[in-house]
C-alpha cells in the first residue's frame, strides 16, 4: 500500500531516498549517514521541510550527531564541519571522547556539500557551536548524583517499611496464634 504524501513531503522523501542512495553504504567513523524523511504525509505547506541529517552508529551504542540539515522547500542546506561538531559534543557530552575522526569527517563533508551543490542547493556552513544555552545536556547516570541518591532513599524508607510490617505480622501471628488479617 502506498503512502499518500502532499508534494512537498514527497520531494522531501526524494531527496532523502536520493541521499541514501548516494551516502547510504558509507561509514563515517562507524557512523551511517542518513537523511531523515519527514514524520508524516504533510510538511504543512512546506513550513515543516526541514530534514535532519545525521550521523547515526552503527555497531556501537552513541549518540547520533547532527550535522545538519536540508530544506526541498528553499533549496538550502546547512553543514556543520568538524570544529563545530567537536564543541557541540563538549558542551553536551562533557568529557565524553568524540567517535568521530576528523579527516575522515572531512572528506565527507566535502561529498555532501558537493551532492547539495550538484541539486542546486545554497549550502552554508556552521563553523561554530551555537550557544550553550540552546543545547541539552548530557548526564551520565553516574553524574547525576542528587537524583540518583534520592530514589536509593526512597526505596530504602521503601524497603524498611515492610520490613516493619513483615516483623510486626510475625510477632502478632506468634501472639495471638492465628494471621492477624
Amino acid at each position: 500500500m502506498e503512502i499518500k504524501r502532499t508534494q512537498i513531503a514527497t520531494a522531501a522523501v526524494d531527496q532523502s531516498r536520493l541521499f541514501q542512495t548516494k551516502f547510504g553504504d558509507r561509514l563515517v567513523s562507524r557512523h551511517l549517514p542518513v537523511l531523515l524523511e519527514p514524520p508524516s504525509v504533510s510538511t504543512g505547506g512546506g513550513a515543516q521541510a526541514q530534514q535532519q541529517i545525521i550521523l547515526q552508529p552503527r555497531y556501537q551504542a552513541g549518540p547520533t550527531v547532527n550535522i545538519g540539515s536540508m530544506n526541498c522547500v528553499t533549496k538550502t542546506a546547512k553543514l556543520r564541519t568538524y570544529d563545530c561538531l567537536y564543541q557541540v559534543h563538549q558542551l553536551r557530552f562533557r568529557g565524553h571522547p568524540f567517535g568521530i575522526e576528523p579527516t575522515e569527517y572531512q572528506m565527507f563533508f566535502d561529498d555532501v556539500r558537493g551532492f547539495f551543490q550538484a541539486l542546486g542547493m545554497q549550502v552554508s556552513i556552521e563553523s561554530h557551536a551555537p550557544a550553550a544555552e540552546s543545547l541539552p545536556s548530557f548526564r551520565p547516570p553516574a553524574a547525576a548524583g542528587g537524583s540518583s541518591n534520592r530514589m536509593l532513599l526512597v526505596w530504602a524508607i521503601v524497603a524498611t517499611v515492610l520490613f516493619v510490617l513483615l516483623a510486626l505480622y510475625f510477632v502478632l501471628h506468634q501472639v495471638i496464634g492465628r494471621s492477624p488479617f
